[in-house]
């Protein structure tokens, strides 16, 4: 995807088509795919006229999310403590997901996410 703020709309609708309008783990799957996007558009490379890459693997049981940003972050993604309007972004994702993490790839990052299909 292009590296813009309308990728992350982008993206949920694509999500919503994939799992289908009324799937249990559909705004959790929306929320997290957000707040990792947005932190890969405002602190790495994939905001300033880069990409980011979304990959997923859905199985009957559950879903993983990866994320994967053109570099150029000056810290690691990790829970901050929350000042201001912002910065609760990995927050949310570690409190909606089943498990979270990230991984360096050469100069990029990729935040991957998964979530577990209610019953």
């Amino acid at each position: 995807m292009p590296g813009t703020p309308r990728a992350v709309g982008a993206v949920r609708r694509c999500f919503r088509d994939l799992l289908g309008p009324y799937h249990p783990a559909l705004d959790d799957v929306q929320l997290c795919l957000s707040e990792i996007m947005t932190n890969a558009l405002r602190h790495t490379t994939s905001g300033k006229g880069g990409h980011i890459r979304v990959e997923a693997v859905i199985s009957t049981q559950e879903i993983r999310v990866e994320i994967t940003d053109d570099g150029g972050a000056e810290t690691e993604p990790g829970i901050v403590p929350a000042r201001g309007e912002s910065g609760r972004g990995l927050t949310l994702v570690s409190q909606t997901a089943d498990d979270w993490g990230f991984e360096r790839r050469g100069d990029k990052t990729t935040v991957w996410f998964t979530i577990t299909f209610p019953r």
